[in-house]
């Protein structure tokens, strides 16, 4: 019998990007309840309580391995940390940029990095090369030109 899915956070908003804190007791996830997409923590179990963490939009939202951090995407594509503690409650700190990014899109359904175990590396889907501005020539009826 296969298993029932259910869903675990239902609002008439949209919610994605669902990450477990390492000890299971939260979540931290995007939503635009806020007008625009920012992320959020709310307690596993679901209780209604829940912390906003981003003062901006933000999506992507990653635990560090330790429970000590989150890190996310901010404002212009750059890498943002929180530092959290989960013990005796939960309490966020205010949000530090790290570092630019080039993730390939904000507000896909799933995150595009991971961070290492130790929270200093990461790595990162990202456009390569920036797009090309070289124009296309278009020639129409080019087999004429094969008889001359």
């Amino acid at each position: 019998m296969p298993p029932v899915l259910s869903p675990l956070l239902q609002s008439d908003f949209n919610e994605r990007q669902a990450h477990f804190s390492p000890d299971g007791k939260y979540i931290a996830y995007t939503s635009d309840k806020s007008g625009s997409a920012a992320i959020y923590v709310e307690t596993f179990p679901l209780s209604g309580i829940e912390w906003r963490i981003s003062s901006g939009v933000g999506a992507q939202p990653r635990w560090g391995s330790n429970g000590r951090e989150l890190f996310y995407i901010g404002p212009g594509g750059k890498m943002m940390v929180v530092d959290v503690k989960l013990r005796p409650s939960f309490q966020a700190g205010v949000p530090k940029p790290l570092f630019d990014t080039r993730v390939l899109t904000f507000t896909d359904f799933r995150n595009h990095y991971v961070v290492t175990s130790d929270g200093q590396r990461f790595l990162i889907n990202s456009i390569t090369q920036e797009r090309s501005t070289t124009p296309i020539d278009i020639v129409k009826n080019w087999t004429a030109l094969l008889k001359q």
